[in-house]
């Protein structure tokens, strides 16, 4: 009888060491889920800064360029 117990008692404490492993697992595959979806954000928004940037020195080189060609009409314009 007392091993019957015993033996109750320890299929009981094996299944709740099962279920906490089975937990802890669970809780590891969630974290790495996070880690990795984290990591895609981060490439996406450098992706979207370097964009941006390079979108910004587009626009800044447009700029020059209209301003030295301003500058060539006006020289034009002053020689006539």
């Amino acid at each position: 009888m007392k091993q019957q117990s015993w033996q109750l008692k320890n299929l009981g404490r094996m299944k709740h060491l099962k279920k906490q492993q089975m937990k802890l697992e669970q809780m590891e595959q969630m974290k790495q889920l996070k880690m990795e979806q984290m990591k895609q954000l981060k490439m996406e928004q450098r992706k979207q800064l370097k964009m941006e940037q390079r979108k910004q020195l587009k626009m800044e080189q447009m700029k020059q360029q209209r301003k030295h060609q301003m500058k060539l009409e006006q020289r034009k314009q002053l020689k006539k």
